[in-house]
């Protein structure tokens, strides 16, 4: 049953890393962005820290698993990228690893919160 929650976590990571892209003007500054990103995943992590509150710190590590793929694929659609050599495109898919790492964090925050906020209220 917990494969179930891990899938959900990814997709709801992939969602919340697209929100700035879906939600936000392409004219929006990137600090605002970023705090719209970070914003989007510490609100993943409280919902999945509500629901399933036992071993909050997964949720942080679950909703950033998919974003490695979701890059690839994206990355594998643009026209651009596609002349670039094969050592270039691992090199740009290597550098966005600590940007997936670093939303683990508020992702994570948000899901000891959910869990703090559902023990609170029992």
């Amino acid at each position: 049953m917990d494969f179930f929650w891990w899938c959900l976590a990814a997709a709801l990571g992939v969602l919340a890393a697209a929100s700035p892209r879906l939600l936000l003007p392409p004219t929006t500054d990137g600090v605002t962005r970023a705090v719209f990103l970070n914003g989007a995943f510490v609100i993943v992590g409280m919902v999945l820290g509500a629901l399933k509150p036992q071993r909050a710190w997964r949720w942080g590590v679950a909703s950033i698993l998919a974003l490695p793929l979701a890059d690839a694929i994206r990355m594998g659609g643009d026209p651009n990228l596609a002349t670039l050599p094969t050592e270039q495109l691992l090199s740009t898919f290597l550098n966005a690893m600590p940007d997936y790492i670093t939303r683990s964090v508020p992702a994570g925050a948000g899901a000891y919160l959910g869990a703090y906020l559902v023990a609170r209220s029992m």
